[in-house]
C-alpha cells in the first residue's frame, strides 16, 4: 500500500487562512487610513475656507475704509458748493483704484503663516481688479492650508453720489458707501 502524507495539507490550510488574515489585517488599516485622511483634508479645507474669509474681511474693511475717506474728502471739498459736481463719482472712483495696487502686491505673493497656531503651511492670495467701466470691483481671495485651497469671489459696487430733484424743487443728495453685490465659493483648478 502507498501511503499519502497528510502534513502537505495542513500547511496549504494553514498558509491560506494566514494569508486570508494578512489580506484582512491589510483592508482594514486602509480603511483607517482612509478614514484619517479623509478627517484631515477636511479639517485643511475648513482652515483654508477660514483664511479665504479671514481675507475677503480684511480686503472689504480696507475697501470700506477708502471709500470713506474718499465720501469725506468729496464733501469737504464741495461744502459750499449746493449742486455736487459733475466728476463727483469719477473722484470716488479715482481715489480707490489708485490705492488697488496696495492690495494687489498679495496677488501672485501669499500673505503667509499668519496665525501662529497653524502647524502646516497657509497663507491668502488676494486680488482686486476694477470693471472696464469702473462701476464695480471684483475680488479675488484664496486662501489655502496645506494642500486644500478654496476660493471666494465678489463683486462690489463703488461708491456713488446721486442727485435727484424732489416735487418741491429741493436737491436730494444720497450717497451709496461701498457694498457688496453677490459672493462666490469654490475650489481652484489645479
Amino acid at each position: 500500500m502507498i501511503k499519502h502524507r497528510q502534513e502537505g495539507y495542513i500547511s496549504i490550510v494553514c498558509l491560506i487562512i494566514g494569508m486570508s488574515v494578512i489580506a484582512l489585517t491589510l483592508s482594514v488599516m486602509t480603511l483607517y487610513m482612509n478614514d484619517f485622511h479623509i478627517q484631515r483634508s477636511s479639517a485643511n479645507r475648513i482652515r483654508a475656507q477660514y483664511l479665504a474669509e479671514s481675507g475677503m474681511d480684511m480686503t472689504m474693511h480696507q475697501l470700506n475704509l477708502w471709500a470713506e475717506e474718499a465720501i469725506e474728502d468729496l464733501l469737504s471739498m464741495t461744502e459750499d458748493e449746493k449742486p455736487f459736481p459733475f466728476q463727483s463719482n469719477a473722484f470716488l472712483e479715482e481715489n480707490i483704484i489708485n490705492r488697488l495696487y496696495i492690495i494687489n502686491q498679495y496677488e501672485h505673493t501669499a500673505m503667509s503663516q499668519l496665525y501662529p497656531e497653524y502647524k502646516q503651511d497657509h497663507g491668502i492670495y488676494v486680488s482686486v481688479k476694477p470693471s472696464a467701466n469702473r462701476k464695480t470691483l471684483k475680488i479675488r481671495v484664496q486662501g489655502y492650508y496645506a494642500n486644500a485651497r478654496i476660493y471666494l469671489e465678489g463683486i462690489v459696487l463703488m461708491p456713488r453720489i446721486e442727485t435727484d430733484i424732489a416735487e418741491d424743487g429741493t436737491e436730494n443728495v444720497r450717497i451709496r458707501n461701498l457694498y457688496l453685490q453677490s459672493l462666490l465659493q469654490g475650489y481652484p483648478e489645479v
